[in-house]
């Protein structure tokens, strides 16, 4: 069993490697055993389009949700601010965002949100690690996790409500612009 210790945001490792299925899932319970702790109950869960993002979330769903936390899941990929504005949003007690952000390819990585949808602060790292150094490894089957939401729409309402329709209603999108129309 791997040592697992949360540095800014969260964890990263090698795919296959240091993370992998049994990484998830330890991690999945450590973050549901904090916000049960915490006296909360709602997780909130997206990924990225990295190797294997999509089943990683789904098994930390499947992992959450019997852990007794109610969990909804992404319906599909998405960046990470569109999840930290869900988590926030929809009072959630937290987010688990399925990415390695800026590292190569070959990583991939968990970041827990705060209920305010930021970065959590270090003293929540550290207990997430004292948890997950608590929570043994075990080999579960990844399996599909069915409870999801269109988190990509209710990003796109909340910036709608900053634009100025009559100002900008009429104007298009120039060809440059055009592909973050497209979600």
């Amino acid at each position: 069993m791997n040592k697992i210790s949360f540095g800014t945001e969260g964890y990263r490792g090698i795919i296959g490697y240091d993370f992998n299925f049994q990484t998830v899932e330890r991690i999945a319970k450590a973050i549901s055993g904090y916000i049960s702790e915490n006296k909360g109950k709602k997780l909130l869960i997206g990924y990225d389009t990295r190797f294997l993002s999509k089943e990683f979330a789904q098994h930390a769903a499947n992992t959450a949700a019997k852990q007794g936390l109610e969990v909804l899941l992404s319906e599909s990929f998405c960046p990470s601010p569109v999840l930290s504005n869900a988590t926030k949003g929809l009072h959630f007690n937290g987010g688990i965002m399925i990415t390695a952000s800026h590292n190569p390819p070959k990583y991939n990585g968990i970041k827990f949100k705060s209920h305010y949808g930021g970065a959590v602060p270090t003293e929540v790292t550290n207990r997430l690690s004292e948890l997950v150094s608590k929570t043994p490894g075990e080999d579960t089957r990844p399996d599909e996790y069915n409870e999801t939401i269109d988190i990509k729409y209710i990003y796109r309402q909340d910036i709608e409500r900053f634009i100025d329709r009559k100002l900008h209603g009429k104007k298009r999108l120039n060809s440059r612009h055009r592909h973050c129309t497209r979600w």
